[in-house]
């Protein structure tokens, strides 16, 4: 409450799901089970340089109308550089979705680093802006669990990937 925004998101994407049925359709809306209420979409009006980032991105639940819509409450989102979310992050989720098709599965959790945040944004709402987001992914398809964890600042990146290899640890104490 205190950030307007999730601390984490946690999901298992499967192979099945990462067939594009549905069109995506920007459908932001307010959370109705979040009862002190979340942040509205008009709070991120209020800062053209960020944009209301997924956590649980859009196109991992196209599989399903329903499952894709509910992507949109406001509940999952978090301000996002917009050169950030638009390319690296999307790239990172791009990867996600190759990882579980070639891990026939993946565990995910990913959310902000709520506990270094650069200010807020929103007009009603006080919305922190995470410093950092972190994604781990766990695998199960092999003789032994496999897990990788990413941090990335929360701006525009150009660096590979590897260099925001982290262990899972520094994750748990980061956050």
């Amino acid at each position: 409450e205190a950030h307007e925004q999730a601390e984490w998101v946690a999901y298992y994407l499967t192979p099945e799901m990462l067939s594009k049925v549905y069109e995506r359709k920007n459908t932001f809306k307010v959370d109705p089970k979040v009862s002190s209420g979340s942040a509205t979409y008009a709070d991120y009006g209020s800062a053209p340089n960020y944009d209301a980032g997924h956590l649980l991105p859009c196109r991992q639940m196209q599989f399903d109308c329903d499952a894709m819509r509910e992507t949109f409450f406001m509940s999952n989102m978090s301000p996002q550089n917009k050169d950030f979310n638009r390319y690296k992050w999307a790239y990172l989720e791009r990867l996600e979705r190759n990882m579980a098709w070639r891990n026939n599965g993946l565990y995910v959790v990913t959310g902000p680093v709520l506990t270094d945040t650069i200010g807020h944004i929103g007009v009603t709402n006080k919305i922190s802006i995470p410093r950092y987001y972190y994604k781990v992914f766990l695998s199960m398809d092999a003789q032994e669990p496999k897990m990788i964890a990413f941090v990335l600042p929360n701006q525009k990146l150009s660096a590979p990937f590897e260099n925001f290899v982290v262990s899972v640890d520094s994750v748990e104490s980061l956050t």
